[in-house]
Order: structure tokens, then C-alpha cells, then sequence
């Protein structure tokens, strides 16, 4: 159902679903060009519009959030918001505990409100919008990849586009990536939407990240297997031959990616082949440091067990539970991780949200204080 065939009385949901539309774009474009703190001047801007989204989309769908069944997600979504506000209120660093806890309910709220909207008609155009702030993440990465330079990009962590890292846009691809498809098979411009579809496979391929590549693989399995599994897809030609041209659309865009010169300066001679054979390589290099950092967080965790080290306080409390070489820690900078989160979400669940009433060696004055929030990068593998 399109937004204009709506009757009158959904103006409301119309205003909510554009606040979606805009904010999903917006949140990718919000950028600031003071260089204080690096890292922050992406992610700061983007969780502002989050923030605004929410409340501004929760005020609009109300209603429409009223009209949707509580269902079992969202009683659990809710315990995991409440034990995320008692973790970041015994968090040591209270500041980054409340600005953790604020983003994950801010994404609450707006996941509730975009359920709402579906079951009020607007799931269609909500998925376009969504899909449309995916494809212009990729051409921002695109467009660094390719050369151009300006002020709005981390030059150090190419192609992170507007998004500030390489490793933030790969997983926005990988996350994106079925929302991008979805939309091209229901789309009216098929082959423009599946343009997008090459535009989102470019930036995965071309930002080496193993990670995004296993994802965005495990995500296709299912893919096709939720069209196998349903008897009504299954036996739509239709949905087959547009499925086929957009995977013809993906290689394309693999393809390009990895013939046309870019602006990358890697270090290897063949550095998407050497990524490709080291996809699960565990047993040197970054995938065996990973290792080393989840098993050091979850002995943090069992040592804050009931609520963990609080939201966004893993990289305050992690120093003090290795030793002195670990190779999440910034060697340049004392007790400074490189990366202010693990590099993994499910171990930064288990690792922070947890009460960690121990006591601390700092004056009181001083333990709650903002702390500087570490750079960005993992290891050696910077950018």
C-alpha cells in the first residue's frame, strides 16, 4: 500500500513513517568536522539523530505503536532495556553507561514504532527508506574508495565513507544487504533497485572485512532456504527469474570491485585473496587476538556476574583484567584499548551488562568522570 493511498485519519503514521525515511539517511550522513576526537565526531552526530528519530517517530506513531501486540520480543527487549539502566547505573563510568543504555532504548522504541507502522500498511515504505539508507551508506564508501577525499571521511580507516571505519560500513552491508534485496524483488524499477544491490556488494568486497563476509553468507543461506521453505515463493517464476538477475546484479558489483583501480593502498600484493583464505584463521594474526579478547571479557564477566561492567564501560574495565602486551590494549597510549567495544557484540553483552561493585582504586571524585573514549582500529590492523 503506498503512502498516498492512505485515508486522512493516518496522517500521524505518514509523519512518523517520513521521520523514519529521513532519520535512517540522516543518521548516515551525520558527520562533524572537529577532529577532538576522531572516532566521536561519527559517531556522536549519528546517535543525536537516533535519539531525535526516536522521539519524534514515538510521538507521531504512537498510536500506532498502541494498536501493536505486545509479544514476547518485546517483553524481552524490555528486560534487556531495564537490566541495561540498573548495569549502566552501578557502571564506573556512568557517562559512558548512560550513553550505551540511551542507544540501545532509543532502538527499542524505534523498533516498536516501525512494527507499529507495518501492521498500519507502511511496511513497504519503510523497507524502501531503510534499503535507500543502506545503498547511499555504500556509495559514500564507494565514493572514498575511488578517490575522493574531503573532510567528512576518516582518512585512515578507508572506505569508511560517512561512517568514519571500514569495519562499520561492512557490517551495515552485511546487515543490509537482505533489506536491499527484499526491496528489489517488490520493486516497480527493478533494475534500478537492483543496481543497489550491486552498490551494496562493492563496499562489502572492498572492505576486506571477514566478518561482513561470513555474515552477509550465512544471511544468503537463509535466504534461500526461507524461499525454498514456502511453497507459495517457491512456486512464483517470477520471484525466481528477478532473484536471478539480482544475483547477476551482485556479481557485477563483486566484479567491479575487484577489477576497477581504486584508491585503497593496501599493504599486500593480493589483499581480497589473502582475506578470503584467512576468513577463519584463528590461529594467528587478528583472528587469534580475537580469541585472546573474548576469553579475557568472559572472565571479566564472570567476575561482575549479575549485571557485568556496565553498557560501554568494557574498554574502563578490560585493561585491568590482562596483562600487560595484550594485544587490545594501545601500547602507545597506558591503559587505553584500542577499540571502546569488543570485537564481538555477543561477548560485549555478556561483558557489560553486569553490577561490578567491587571496589575501586581510584579517588571517588575521579572514577566517575567522563573518560576518553579509545581510538578506533583493532591491533595492527588499523583502518
Amino acid at each position: 500500500m503506498s503512502v498516498n493511498a492512505l485515508p486522512a485519519n493516518h496522517g500521524a503514521e505518514r509523519i512518523a513513517l517520513r521521520v523514519l525515511q529521513i532519520g535512517a539517511i540522516a543518521a548516515v550522513l551525520a558527520v562533524s568536522t572537529r577532529h577532538v576526537f576522531d572516532l566521536d565526531r561519527f559517531l556522536v552526530p549519528k546517535e543525536f539523530v537516533l535519539h531525535a528519530t526516536a522521539l519524534f517517530a514515538a510521538l507521531f506513531g504512537w498510536r500506532a505503536m498502541r494498536r501493536s501486540a505486545v509479544t514476547r520480543i518485546d517483553k524481552l527487549l524490555f528486560v534487556y532495556v531495564l537490566l541495561g539502566a540498573m548495569s549502566a547505573l552501578f557502571a564506573t563510568n556512568r557517562w559512558l553507561g548512560l550513553r550505551a543504555f540511551l542507544v540501545s532504548a532509543s532502538a527499542v522504541l524505534i523498533f516498536r514504532v516501525a512494527r507499529g507502522l507495518r501492521e498500519a500498511g507502511l511496511g513497504g515504505s519503510l523497507l524502501d527508506g531503510l534499503a535507500l539508507a543502506i545503498v547511499v551508506t555504500a556509495a559514500t564508501s564507494l565514493l572514498q574508495a575511488y578517490g575522493l577525499s574531503i573532510d567528512l571521511f576518516a582518512l585512515n580507516r578507508a572506505p569508511g565513507g560517512t561512517l568514519g571505519n571500514r569495519n562499520f560500513v561492512a557490517h551495515v552491508m552485511a546487515f543490509g544487504l537482505p533489506l536491499v534485496m527484499l526491496a528489489a524483488l517488490r520493486a516497480r524499477r527493478f533494475l534500478l533497485a537492483s543496481a543497489g544491490v550491486a552498490m551494496v556488494i562493492a563496499p562489502l568486497v572492498l572492505t576486506r572485512s571477514r566478518a561482513a563476509w561470513l555474515a552477509a553468507a550465512a544471511m544468503l543461506l537463509v535466504y534461500f532456504i526461507a524461499i525454498l521453505a514456502s511453497p507459495v515463493v517457491r512456486r512464483d517464476g517470477r520471484t525466481w527469474r528477478r532473484l536471478a538477475a539480482i544475483v547477476l546484479f551482485a556479481l557485477g558489483g563483486a566484479a567491479a570491485a575487484l577489477v576497477l583501480p581504486n584508491a585503497l593502498h593496501w599493504k599486500s600484493e593480493n589483499p581480497y585473496l589473502e582475506s578470503m583464505k584467512g576468513v577463519a584463521n584463528y590461529e594467528k594474526g587478528s583472528g587469534h587476538g580475537r580469541l585472546v579478547q573474548y576469553g579475557n571479557s568472559l572472565i571479566m564477566a564472570l567476575r561482575h556476574p549479575l549485571l557485568g561492567v556496565g553498557p560501554g564501560n568494557w574498554p574502563v574495565e578490560y585493561p585491568r583484567h590482562v596483562k600487560r602486551g595484550d594485544r587490545s590494549l594501545d601500547p602507545s597510549d597506558p591503559g587505553m584499548t584500542f577499540n571502546p567495544w569488543p570485537s564481538s557484540d555477543w561477548v560485549a553483552f555478556i561483558a557489560e551488562r553486569g553490577n561490578h561493585r567491587r571496589r575501586d582504586p581510584r579517588p571517588r571524585t575521579a572514577r566517575h568522570l567522563p573518560r576518553r573514549i579509545p581510538r578506533a582500529g583493532y591491533g595492527t590492523r588499523r583502518g
